[in-house]
């Protein structure tokens, strides 16, 4: 996950946020694993404040990168929620030259 912030943490944070969420959807995780990566995500997005206000990205990557939703294409905590109701696509090898695709 990478974080853009002007705060201290971003659980404390009250300013905005851009975050990218970029997950292993390669063979060798798993739909248990890539299940639990993603329920771990929608806790982080459900414990955030509500006065914070963040944007975010997702993007799922193996042998070929899949972006699910971009940094303003949820405006609302459960626009982003629903957001990431995505299956396990898994691919083969981690091919991590993907990983600037969001940025």
């Amino acid at each position: 996950m990478v974080v853009k912030t002007n705060c201290d943490g971003l659980l404390d944070c009250r300013s905005d946020a851009d975050v990218a969420l970029i997950l292993d959807a390669s063979g060798s995780v798993g739909p248990l694993d890539f299940y639990t990566q993603l329920t771990f995500v929608q806790d982080l997005i459900t414990d955030l404040p509500a006065a914070t206000s963040v944007h975010v990205a997702m993007e799922t990557f193996s042998s070929k990168e899949n972006v699910h939703f971009y940094l303003h294409d949820y405006e609302t905590k459960l626009g982003i929620l629903n957001g990431l109701s995505v299956p396990y696509l898994y691919g083969g090898t981690t091919n991590t030259g993907y990983l600037n695709f969001l940025f």
